[in-house]
């Protein structure tokens, strides 16, 4: 059942893998009730929470609204309010130009590093610029 704390909307899942390094990454569905890292412009689901350490511990994921997000602004400089991002192969977020993209979040600050720590609007959509 979803969870709000005012803020965002979350669940629970089973980790697929052990996570405990991807704390702030996309997350996808990988089988029955279980998430697992996102890959490049693949679907993700959120972002993940905290650090499932192993298969089938209890991996809580924002689904829509604020969260923070690992990005990698070295990949292509992340601007607060404009930037759209979807998942690289590690799960970090980075700016989508690519109209048939899944865009997971919108940053709500500016990046150009990698492995940086932002605040993003998380939200599910097709990119359409």
């Amino acid at each position: 059942m979803p969870r709000s704390n005012n803020d965002n909307i979350r669940m629970s899942f089973k980790a697929a893998a052990d996570l405990s390094t991807y704390q702030y990454c996309f997350v996808k569905f990988s089988a029955a009730d279980t998430v697992n890292l996102c890959g490049a412009s693949e679907d993700m689901i959120g972002i993940l929470q905290n650090k499932p350490d192993a298969a089938g511990k209890a991996a809580s994921v924002v689904m829509l609204g604020l969260s923070q997000l690992r990005v990698d602004g070295n990949a292509g400089a992340i601007t607060r309010g404009t930037s759209y991002l979807e998942s690289d192969a590690a799960g970090e977020g980075v700016v989508t130009t690519t109209d048939t993209d899944p865009v997971g979040a919108l940053a709500l600050a500016s990046s150009s590093a990698a492995n940086d720590q932002i605040s993003v609007l998380v939200v599910r959509m097709k990119h359409t610029g």
